[in-house]
């Protein structure tokens, strides 16, 4: 009974183990990447948009990838719309959802020229995809933080972040690699090592045929102009600003454009090229109101403020079904360890009361059964030659033998036998064995011996047979009894 008890037990705490995992389990969803990738190989923001639309997995991650897809491509008011829109959906979703969200979230206010704001997200990102078995896609928002405080300037904050990145680099994609190698190429050139940096964006540009992103391609071709303009090879870097903006205006990234447009400006100006540079800033001015970049920054903000308030609301309902949960388990196994200690204390009396009938335990014969006189005369004999004599020691004890020993045959022995104990010979012979054993059990003396060697001493050859038969007959292991064994003065 006690047995069951504890294998119930067992289940039921491994059902609700598994219960409670289940609570802040993720579900089993697609790797945002089956959108993503569709997405960038998009030419232009209407091929996009139809490739949303007759997409047939419509979910929450084919809208993030969307929405990151057109942030990318200078459509950040339009994202900003799609992803409050989404927002209600996404915290009710699995932290997996949560962190792409967050993650878009993050590029749109990067996008906006927003990096503090950037970072908030980044890291409410990392926060919930930690909890998901996705770490390619973790090690990718290590890599926006990365890029985010390298925006700051602040490179140590940059440095440690591409550090977790570089850690699960066995995880990550080729292209998050890439974009890795990109952003940790953009802080060195930000902090000056300009010629790692070079090297790092000019190996970039041979790995993008096995990996092309034409996105991050312009961004790098854009950073090479940077270096070289910082080397003051500014004929070299008008080649690299001009071949970044024609891609750029090609493949309908206007945030590129954007870019371009301001480098170009600035390179111009410095050149004391006043007509080109006027052009490129009256450019880069139309570009970026058309876009409305700074009211995007604001509208971001108060998505923030929104969002937030859903989130709270939200783990507060969360909390109250986790305290009732955790409630409910308490005082299940409140009651399951009580019944356990109650079976426990049962167990133990009725062991108390087994341990007490071992300890004296009787084999006279019956009483009421009225022996002729020669059964009596064996009996008797049996008794000595057994008991007092202690023939029963011996392993290799038979009915034949005792009754040669006893100068009578095996039919009449085996006949006294039975009428005298209502039992057979070899049981009657055991029970006799099992008596002296427990003889011998119950002093501390005889702890020096072992529960093998007892049962050699009486009279078992096996012992297998001796706990079989110490069982049968007293209800205990002889291993227990020793080990609970009542003071043999409190036994006679």
């Amino acid at each position: 009974m006690f047995k069951f008890s504890l294998i119930l037990f067992l289940q039921l705490m491994f059902s609700l183990v598994v219960f409670a995992q289940q609570t802040d389990r993720d579900i089993n969803e697609e790797n945002i990447s089956f959108y993503t990738e569709k997405y960038d190989a998009c030419s232009s923001i209407e091929e996009m948009e139809a490739l949303r639309v007759e997409t047939t997995k419509l979910s929450l991650l084919n809208d993030i990838a969307y929405a990151k897809a057109i942030i990318r491509r200078g459509e950040g008011k339009k994202a900003l719309i799609i992803l409050a829109d989404l927002s209600s959906q996404a915290l009710s979703s699995s932290n997996y959802v949560k962190g792409e969200y967050y993650g878009a979230m993050g590029s749109l206010s990067y996008s906006s020229e927003n990096p503090e704001e950037a970072i908030k997200y980044y890291k409410k990102s990392v926060f919930y995809l930690r909890k998901t078995a996705n770490k390619g896609d973790l090690q990718s928002k290590y890599t926006s933080l990365g890029m985010t405080y390298t925006a700051l300037k602040k490179y140590d904050d940059a440095n440690y972040f591409y550090k977790k990145a570089i850690g699960l680099k066995a995880h990550g994609s080729i292209k998050n690699n890439l974009y890795l190698e990109l952003n940790m190429a953009l802080t060195k050139s930000s902090m000056g090592i300009l010629a790692e940096a070079k090297a790092h964006f000019m190996e970039a540009l041979i790995l993008f045929k096995n990996a092309p992103d034409k996105y991050a391609e312009i961004r790098t071709i854009g950073n090479l102009g940077d270096i070289y303009v910082k080397q003051d090879s500014l004929k070299i870097a008008e080649e690299y600003y001009l071949k970044g903006l024609k891609m750029a205006q090609e493949n309908g990234f206007e945030l590129g454009r954007v870019r371009f447009h301001n480098s170009l400006a600035t390179l111009y100006k410095n050149w004391n090229n006043l007509a080109l540079a006027y052009k490129h800033q009256v450019a880069y001015d139309s570009l970026r109101n058309e876009l409305d970049l700074s009211n995007i920054a604001k509208e971001t903000a108060e998505l923030e403020k929104q969002y937030e308030l859903s989130i709270t609301k939200i783990e507060l309902k969360t909390q109250k079904e986790r305290t009732l949960i955790i409630t409910a388990f308490s005082i299940l196994l409140f009651c399951l360890v009580w019944f356990l200690f109650y079976q426990w204390k049962v167990l133990k009396r009725k062991n108390s009361v087994l341990i007490r009938n071992a300890a004296k335990l009787n084999l006279a014969p019956k009483e009421e059964k009225l022996l002729k006189s020669e059964q009596l005369k064996i009996i008797e004999s049996l008794e000595k030659l057994i008991i007092t004599d202690q023939y029963y020691q011996n392993e290799n004890i038979t009915l034949d033998r005792v009754a040669k020993k006893l100068n009578t045959n095996r039919t009449y022995l085996s006949e006294a036998v039975n009428e005298s104990y209502s039992i057979g010979f070899s049981k009657w012979l055991n029970q006799i064995r099992i008596k002296e054993s427990i003889k011998l059990l119950s002093h501390p003396e005889n702890d020096k011996y072992s529960i093998e060697g007892i049962s050699k001493m009486v009279g078992f050859s096996s012992i297998s047979a001796f706990n079989l038969n110490f069982k049968s007959i007293t209800g205990l292991a002889p291993s227990y009894y020793r080990k609970n064994r009542l003071n043999p003065s409190k036994s006679t």
